[in-house]
């Protein structure tokens, strides 16, 4: 997997071994693995890379904590929003950015399709995100089908990096076999098949697949207080190819129900909403009135239509947005050097604002 870049690049490495044998092995490793298939890759990226890409991580981005009912997490917004940053903020993360283009560069995603077999992937469409486990952090059982979603990833990049990362601290990628369920469906078995402990630069990826993907990672069960630890890692997924992009091809029905399909299946007779009707969006662009307003308080660059738009399909496929530098550079650098945490009552911590780069990453509430 290492060389499919020149020999001085600072993604990932280069590797003596002809790229064909390379693929050859990687494509059988994968089509031979259980539960489901996957590949693990260890130094995937240059090891000094990797240092200064965790560095940036850690001293220039904001982590929320992140709760729902299946998973709990700290982590950045998405790297894809990176895009927006001025050229001042972009300057502060060389060596992430260098990563994030590298991993959806043409030459990387044709190297996935070798060895999955997925078809062709999206280097528009990026997804990705840091994330860091801490002690009473985990990931339940899913599928992780959504969308278009093709591959699924993760580049761990465990804290500390000089111990390397204990089995029993947790934190293990678990994959599950599956069997069929009441309805003839298949779900995942209740104990998983597979444990893959987290190693500093180890690269995992597979396909994802209704019904058959089904993965979890285990409670950590250390701190930050013991040596500074926690499972960081990058995480995202490849999208199938998007309208316009060579090999688009309209999403097929899947034959079987993602996990999140069958979670929301109910005896209830909901009717669904008509195909034909479009999206409640503004039908004209904003007035130079309401511009020239609303640029004294945000970033003129989410004020545009094409950023709107491309935003509206995000929410529409996503359900959510996390906006980058959403405030206007004054009056981010203002408020971002005012704003603190204050404990008003016991038990109740509220934050004002955290801003890691000025102008943006601003991160509300804890």
């Amino acid at each position: 997997m290492t060389n499919r870049t020149h020999d001085r690049s600072p993604s990932p490495q280069h590797d003596s071994e002809p790229s064909l044998l390379k693929r050859l092995k990687l494509h059988t490793e994968y089509d031979g693995s259980n539960p489901f298939k996957h590949v693990v890759v260890d130094k995937l990226f240059q090891d000094d890379l990797l240092q200064r890409v965790k560095d940036e991580a850690l001293s220039e981005l904001s982590f929320s904590e992140k709760e729902t009912d299946i998973y709990k997490v700290y982590q950045t917004g998405d790297l894809a929003s990176l895009n927006y940053l001025d050229e001042q903020q972009i300057a502060l993360l060389p060596s992430l950015l260098t990563l994030r283009d590298a991993l959806y560069s043409p030459m990387f995603r044709n190297f996935l399709r070798a060895v999955t077999g997925c078809g062709p992937l999206s280097g528009t469409k990026q997804d990705m995100s840091i994330v860091s486990y801490r002690k009473g952090c985990h990931l339940l059982n899913h599928d992780d089908v959504i969308g278009t979603r093709r591959v699924s990833y993760i580049l761990y990049m465990p804290l500390p990096h000089y111990q390397g990362w204990q089995r029993e601290w947790g934190g293990a990628l678990e994959l599950y076999p599956v069997k069929p369920g009441s309805d003839g469906m298949p779900e995942p078995e209740a104990v998983p098949s597979k444990s893959i402990p987290p190693v500093w630069n180890q690269f995992v990826f597979f396909e994802v697949q209704p019904g058959h993907s089904f993965h979890s990672v285990e409670e950590v069960v250390v701190g930050e207080s013991e040596d500074g630890r926690q499972r960081l890692s990058i995480s995202g997924w490849f999208h199938a190819a998007q309208p316009g992009e060579e090999g688009y091809q309209p999403e097929p029905q899947p034959e079987l129900k993602s996990s999140r399909e069958q979670l929301a299946s109910t005896q209830t007779d909901f009717k669904s909403y008509p195909e034909n009707i479009e999206p409640p969006l503004p039908t004209e662009p904003l007035s130079e009135e309401h511009v020239s307003f609303l640029s004294e308080f945000l970033n003129p660059v989410y004020l545009q239509a094409r950023t709107m738009k491309a935003l509206a399909s995000r929410f529409v496929d996503e359900s959510s947005l996390e906006l980058h530098s959403f405030l206007c550079a004054p009056l981010a650098d203002k408020e971002g050097t005012r704003w603190t945490r204050f404990d008003p009552v016991p038990f109740h911590h509220l934050r004002r604002a955290k801003y890691a780069v000025a102008g943006g990453f601003g991160s509300f509430g804890s």
